[in-house]
């Protein structure tokens, strides 16, 4: 249902509901003033961290084997079945994310699903959930 009750049957419709609540979910105005952040700078950095492939290892089977695909559609079943091939790598570019500050361009997208909470079937009562 939109914001004045009347009910979506065509999908275009329904998603530009969708886009119109999270959106607004998202951006709203803080309620009162931001709290002060300390000016002091940290000596450590995120630059100084690596990450090891033994880490991303040790993460890698830590995934849970129902966990859904993210948008490049690779299950968890294959990260599993594959870790000794893909840990140096994947070591390689979290670590070099780290040392230049920025994130692969794939790595900033997500497929957002809304999924029902409870109550009337309104826009108001479903919650994204982001599939990475």
């Amino acid at each position: 249902r939109d914001n004045v009750g009347n009910l979506s049957t065509d999908n275009k419709t329904s998603a530009s509901i969708f886009v119109d609540t999270f959106s607004k979910a998202f951006s709203r105005e803080p309620a009162g003033p931001l709290p002060k952040i300390s000016t002091r700078r940290n000596e450590n950095t995120i630059s100084d961290v690596t990450i090891s492939p033994e880490l991303v290892e040790a993460a890698i089977k830590e995934l849970k084997s129902n966990s859904c695909p993210g948008l490049d559609e690779i299950s968890v079943k294959l990260y599993k079945s594959c870790s000794s091939s893909l840990i140096g790598p994947l070591s390689q570019i979290m670590s070099t994310s780290l040392k230049t500050h920025s994130l692969p361009s794939c790595w900033t997208k997500a497929s957002v699903t809304p999924v029902f909470r409870k109550g009337d079937k309104c826009s108001e009562n479903y919650r994204p959930i982001s599939m990475y």
